[in-house]
């Protein structure tokens, strides 16, 4: 198992090192993997509602109904939530 102290030691070289190789090996790595995942599409993906896999149609539908009952949060008060994350 991988121990939260890991994950941040990783993120911080990530988020610190200036080598785009590097950046762009773990990309690749990384979505190698979560598009060779059942339900996952590829980031640049342009399908049609009747192409998309069960799951994922099943999630959004999810999704909507949750929305229609109030279940979401409004998209103002998610970003006031994340803006200090979101600074560049």
């Amino acid at each position: 198992m991988v121990t939260i102290a890991e994950r941040k030691r990783i993120a911080s070289v990530v988020l610190t090192t200036s080598d785009e190789g590097i950046i762009r090996k773990i990309e690749s790595l990384i979505f190698s993997k979560v598009h060779s995942q059942k339900n996952t599409l590829p980031k640049d993906a342009l399908l049609n509602w009747d192409d998309l896999p069960d799951a994922i149609k099943a999630s959004v539908e999810r999704g909507l109904a949750q929305s229609k009952s109030g279940k979401a949060t409004p998209h103002a008060e998610v970003m006031k939530k994340y803006k200090k994350w979101l600074k560049k």
